[in-house]
């Protein structure tokens, strides 16, 4: 076909040269160097038109087989879902939401837009929402009860192994780590104080160089020993050294530089400190905010090496991720969230009104 349309362009232009070959001024020039000229124009322009022609033919099948390729099946298995997701033949559902990245507070959930067959669904695929939950009061009032104040008095003091546990320690060494850096108002350590005191008098513990020994440690930048096991006797003497702790607050919240501490304090090898090597050993941990640095590595020293078990009281915004991570197993026996420092305070308040018997196995 292009060589047809080129003979016939060859044809027109040779009948255009006979007919005006008279006319010499609009051919250029003069005579037979006129026909020469026109003959050399015209044959000029027909190459190239030729040429342009050639061009368009390869140009229209380059981009005809292109396109062949592009409607071709797609070799890979990530092309073939593209494909088929554009073309709207995957029938997509969003999954279940799930779990928050936070237990307490405030967190992010997720769900995705899948398939039965596997394949890609069309973007987007990942949809995300906030959702807050605060636990309730009573219930963390009630869990408190059982899984910390029933759980210790049953199976570390004297008393609970008389009467409850065949499988008591004859002994307690009780930590109290209390947080005491800028975040942590005056009035919100002053409440905490409190708190800990009532805790100390109302547990049905027996404080005495062989049964319950208890001692305080506050922690910020810095921590510090507020007073050790062997330095008070009585029940009332631990409740009027808690009072007596002065109020200040000290830097950032530093919990692994903390808990380092307090291995020092559990082990029997400092004397100082007054831990005795055959007691059992809790730690109890007050904290509203989130440690500077990972505390992970030095709880599992904690509990692996001296055999601590921990719990963790946590107010404000504290981190749920190392809450779970310091305390002991099951977490979910070993954490508590408190809205406030003054939740904490009513929590030990109402300790004693607690009907145990609402809390379902």
């Amino acid at each position: 076909m292009a060589v047809r349309i080129v003979l016939i362009h060859v044809l027109v232009f040779s009948i255009m040269s006979c007919v005006f070959s008279d006319d010499t001024d609009s051919l250029g020039g003069k005579g037979k160097k006129g026909q020469r000229q026109q003959y050399n124009l015209s044959l000029n322009h027909t190459m190239q038109f030729g040429q342009g022609v050639d061009s368009y033919f390869r140009n229209y099948h380059d981009n005809k087989k292109t396109k062949n390729q592009r409607h071709q099946q797609p070799t890979s298995r990530q092309d073939d879902a593209a494909y088929a997701s554009l073309a709207g033949d995957i029938e997509c559902k969003w999954t279940a939401w799930g779990p928050k990245t936070r237990l307490f507070g405030c967190g992010e959930q997720q769900r995705m837009l899948t398939n039965d067959s596997g394949y890609l669904c069309k973007a987007p695929v990942i949809e995300r929402r906030q959702t807050c939950h605060h636990p309730r009061f009573r219930d963390q009032l009630l869990y408190f009860k059982v899984y910390f104040v029933d759980h210790v008095e049953q199976v570390y003091s004297q008393t609970g192994k008389d009467k409850r546990s065949v499988n008591s320690q004859h002994s307690l060494d009780l930590l109290l780590l209390v947080d005491r850096s800028k975040s942590m108002q005056r009035y919100e350590f002053s409440l905490i104080r409190e708190a800990m005191a009532d805790l100390i008098k109302q547990m049905n513990l027996t404080v005495s160089p062989r049964d319950t020994q208890v001692a305080m440690v506050t922690f910020g930048t810095s921590s510090k020993v507020e007073f050790k096991f062997n330095e008070h006797r009585t029940t009332a003497d631990v409740k009027q050294a808690i009072l007596s702790v002065p109020q200040y607050r000290a830097g950032s919240s530093q919990l692994e530089q903390a808990l380092q501490y307090c291995s020092r304090v559990f082990d029997p090898s400092e004397q100082q400190f007054g831990a005795r090597t055959d007691s059992g050993r809790v730690l109890l941990i007050l904290t509203d905010g989130e440690s500077l640095y990972d505390p992970n590595q030095a709880a599992e020293d904690l509990k692996r090496r001296l055999g601590v078990e921990i719990f963790v009281v946590g107010f404000k915004r504290i981190s749920e991720q190392q809450m779970m991570a310091v305390s002991s197993h099951p977490k979910h026996h070993h954490v508590f969230y408190f809205e406030n420092a003054g939740k904490v305070r009513k929590m030990v308040e109402r300790l004693p009104s607690v009907n145990v018997k609402k809390l379902k196995p």
